[in-house]
C-alpha cells in the first residue's frame, strides 16, 4: 500500500490539470447546502460547514481571516477540507501549515484520513530537510 502510494505521489500531475491558477473572482463563490464527502466516507458536521463556506467565500473575496471556534469543534477538520477544496480547484500549492510540534502528527494523520493529497512533514535535522526537499517537493523550476 505505501509503494502504491509513493508511485502515485511521486509522478508529476499532467501539466493541463495543475498549470498556474489564479483565485477565482467573488462571484464564482457559491454557498456548499451539504458537506461534500471527503476519503473514507468521512463528512463534516453543520458548524463545521459553516466554518468551510465562511473560508471559502473569505478566499474567494481575497479577506484574510481566522478560524478561531472553541476547542474541540474542528479547526483541524475545517481548515484541511478549506486546503483540500483550493486544491481540488486547481491552485496546486504547496501549501504550508505550521502548528505546534504536538500536534503535527495528529494533523498528518487528518489530512491522510480525508484527503488524497500529499502530506509531507517538514522537520528534523539538516540533512532530513535535505532529502525531503531533494524528493518529495515538486516543481522547483517551473
Amino acid at each position: 500500500d505505501k509503494i502504491k502510494q509513493y508511485k502515485i505521489f511521486s509522478e508529476l500531475p499532467p501539466k493541463e490539470k495543475w498549470k498556474f491558477k489564479k483565485r477565482p473572482s467573488p462571484d464564482h463563490w457559491t454557498q456548499l447546502k451539504e458537506s461534500p464527502l471527503y476519503k473514507g466516507g468521512n463528512t463534516l458536521r453543520p458548524y463545521q460547514l459553516e466554518g468551510l463556506n465562511w473560508l471559502l467565500f473569505s478566499w474567494h473575496n481575497n479577506r484574510n481571516c481566522i478560524l478561531a471556534d472553541e476547542m474541540g469543534l474542528g479547526k483541524t477538520i475545517q481548515s484541511l477540507t478549506f486546503v483540500n477544496s483550493v486544491w481540488e480547484y486547481g491552485i496546486r500549492g504547496p501549501f504550508l501549515i505550521i502548528a505546534p510540534l504536538s500536534t503535527i502528527p495528529n494533523w498528518q494523520r487528518e489530512f491522510e484520513a480525508w484527503t488524497d493529497m500529499n502530506v509531507i512533514v517538514y522537520h528534523g535535522s539538516q540533512q532530513s530537510k535535505s532529502m525531503i526537499q531533494e524528493y518529495e517537493f515538486f516543481y522547483k523550476n517551473e
